[in-house]
């Protein structure tokens, strides 16, 4: 069931217009029956208001309510985040670490084979110049088509994913990475770093997340975090 039929069933089940709907809501009748046509989708800020509205979790008008009927497209969703243009302010890499759970310290690692995944030439040679710098091995991708087919071939221990790519994006492609290989580590690589990117991405089963523009040793430190954390 996609989002809009999501918030028009419960809206109904509760007994709300959607005229009430749009004006607790702070926007237009016009765009409530958008969302539930499909047409468009709701801006993600006003998920929580939404779900509390409908009295469901956000969990529930996102993703699933115990069934199948009640699971919405993710490939829409992960669309809308990529394309869309979040209200919420930035964060800086400290506050994504406490999103993601790093924590400093960790030994270096080297030797380890990793696959850059980025549609811009320069960050993945610059990248590569990093990497094996530190003595990791390196393959590149310029999109998450490329990626896949890098992955069928070689035994690779970690990807650096960005997001925004031609395509195929860095949400869809680190879903199909997981579902084929659940144990591959991923971390995001991105300059899109609002929160709702971040918990987006740990969601999907991202295992940590650095933000474009970075300190070599920055993106090693939490590298070798990564890599040295369990499987999964």
């Amino acid at each position: 069931m996609y989002i809009g039929e999501m918030i028009r069933q419960y809206r109904e089940r509760k007994e709300i217009t959607q005229k009430d709907l749009a004006e607790k809501l702070n926007v237009t009748p016009q765009a409530v029956s958008r969302w539930e046509n499909g047409i468009s989708m709701p801006d993600i800020y006003v998920l929580p208001k939404l779900a509390n509205l409908l009295h469901i979790s956000i969990d529930g008008l996102l993703g699933y309510q115990g069934d199948n009927e009640t699971k919405i497209c993710e490939e829409e969703l992960c669309k809308f985040l990529v394309e869309g243009q979040p209200k919420e302010p930035v964060l800086s890499q400290n506050q994504i670490d406490a999103i993601t759970g790093y924590l400093p310290g960790a030994e270096r690692v080297s030797g380890q084979r990793i696959l850059a995944i980025d549609d811009s030439a320069f960050m993945r040679m610059m990248l590569e110049n990093i990497l094996t710098s530190n003595g990791h091995i390196v393959w590149q991708a310029e999109d998450g088509q490329e990626a896949l087919d890098i992955l069928k071939n070689k035994s690779v221990d970690l990807c650096l994913l960005d997001i925004a790519m031609p395509n195929k994006n860095g949400f869809d492609t680190l879903k199909e990475i997981k579902k084929i290989y659940p144990n591959l580590k991923v971390v995001m690589l991105s300059a899109r770093c609002q929160e709702c990117y971040v918990t987006t991405a740990l969601n999907l089963g991202a295992n940590g997340f650095v933000a474009k523009p970075f300190q070599p040793e920055g993106l090693i430190e939490r590298l070798n975090h990564c890599l040295q954390m369990g499987d999964g």
